[in-house]
């Protein structure tokens, strides 16, 4: 069996690393996953943290895929388990001289061990865990694109402090009733110490309703970027809907139920609304703590 490493800090694991991981696996029998451990280094989540995480994210790919952490050279972590092939990713002239360096100092060991250096794929050369820690430090809309549900789900709690619980379904499906009560239980909850999970003791609850924000665009900011969301629906559903700059929220509730084409009304609504209403959750996210 052909057996290859593929080490990093994976603090955390991206896309990035699992497009080299798959890649390499089209011409390997197996990868072996090396965990570094740099005691200099100051890592985002504990080494059994990235342990847990890595294996998680690489678990489709079943006994293809072993996972092990190593602290020290690289070589000697490749020599202690018998594989005599390195690869190493590079998304830019930066890392790939950095690389090569390594190379050359593995090679002068003489242990017969050699590097081969995979050049990133383009569409994903940006990413790095170092920028995806910052996305999310600032609620970026776009970490989703760079590492999997599981990974955004860790960075949320250890960054940003939040257990992010979503509430949805079609118009009548319950949704405020079910928010209700979960409000409700939360009230009487907060000054409870209980374990919720990612690190939660003493837990704040917070509600975002988008019907709120909704109106908010729609009827009560002076914002230029919300009014000119309100010209470009008055615009494309009816020069009517606006009245003093505003949206009449009942000829807009007629256009949207009522109307013979309230489908395709409620489609160009949705679509002109999505980005101002996505941007104003991730503003508000910025400032909250919890259980959201």
């Amino acid at each position: 069996m052909r057996s290859v490493i593929v080490a990093a800090s994976f603090d955390p694991i991206h896309y990035g690393h699992l497009n080299v991981i798959d890649r390499v696996l089209k011409v390997f029998d197996h990868v072996l996953i090396g965990i570094g451990i740099n005691p200099k280094k100051k890592y985002t989540f504990e080494l059994e943290e990235r342990e847990t995480t890595v294996r998680n994210v690489l678990k489709l790919y079943g006994d293809r895929v072993t996972v092990k952490s190593y602290s020290g050279l690289l070589i000697d972590f490749a020599y202690e388990n018998q594989i005599n092939t390195i690869i190493r990713g590079a998304r830019n002239s930066a890392d790939f001289d950095f690389e090569q360096i390594l190379s050359d100092i593995n090679q002068n060991f003489k242990m017969d061990i050699d590097t081969y250096i995979l050049v990133a794929d383009q569409s994903l050369s940006h990413i790095s865990s170092s920028a995806i820690k910052e996305l999310q430090l600032n609620q970026a809309k776009n970490i989703i694109d760079y590492v999997p549900l599981i990974v955004k789900q860790a960075l949320e709690a250890r960054i940003s402090h939040q257990l992010l619980v979503g509430i949805t379904g079609g118009i009548g499906s319950g949704k405020s009733y079910v928010t209700k009560k979960l409000w409700e239980m939360a009230k009487i909850n907060s000054g409870t110490e209980r374990a919720c999970g990612s690190g939660f003791s003493h837990p704040n609850f917070h509600y975002i309703d988008m019907d709120e924000l909704g109106r908010y665009i729609l009827k009560e900011s002076v914002e230029p970027i919300h009014q000119s969301i309100r010209r470009e629906i008055a615009n494309k559903l009816c020069e009517k809907l606006l009245v003093d700059d505003m949206i009449d929220m009942d000829k807009m509730l007629a256009i949207l139920f009522d109307d013979a084409e309230a489908i395709s009304a409620r489609s160009i609504f949705e679509q002109i609304m999505m980005e101002p209403m996505m941007h104003l959750i991730r503003r508000k996210l910025l400032k909250l703590e919890g259980i959201i």
